[in-house]
């Protein structure tokens, strides 16, 4: 029966290394919510990076690239922010919000609503980074979540 299957499951048994590394999230409400915000390559995936925690993922591509919305939702914030240059951040009616930062170019303003695909800034190299690309974030209650799952398999 499946009795067996419960018990099969291993104990993590060390809960430092797992502190560093956010669960799986699977995804939640219906695939294909979110789209890619832009068209590139991954360059920087979530979780530990140089000794730090990264809270999204990189996706490098030419400075200038259009951002798009990775879904509906409301602009809550268009400027610029410590270590993220210039920064998108959008409201979902889940609850959950996405951050765009590190743009050369804002495109909305605050308190827009945006369609998913929306054009919403460009990519650019602005705040800490070595480099032309979008860093990008999803928060789920406002904690950063790895993004992959919530995006379509394939990058564009």
């Amino acid at each position: 029966g499946n009795e067996n299957k419960k018990a099969a499951k291993p104990v993590a048994k060390a809960p430092e290394k797992a502190k560093g590394s956010a669960p799986v999230a699977t995804n939640p409400g219906k695939p294909g919510k979110y789209v890619w915000p832009v068209k590139g390559v991954i360059t920087s995936k979530f979780g530990p990076r140089w000794g730090t925690h990264h809270s999204g993922i990189d996706i490098g591509c030419p400075e200038g690239t259009p951002i798009y919305a990775a879904a509906a939702g409301k602009v809550v914030f268009v400027g610029e922010r410590s270590g993220y240059g210039l920064t998108v951040i959008i409201s979902h009616s889940d609850g959950n919000f996405t951050i765009y930062a590190h743009n050369s170019k804002n495109l909305v303003k605050e308190q827009a609503n945006v369609k998913k695909g929306d054009k919403i800034a460009l990519v650019g190299q602005t705040g800490k980074a070595t480099g032309p690309h979008l860093h990008f974030e999803i928060r789920v209650k406002s904690k950063a979540v790895d993004p992959l799952p919530y995006l379509p398999k394939t990058v564009p």
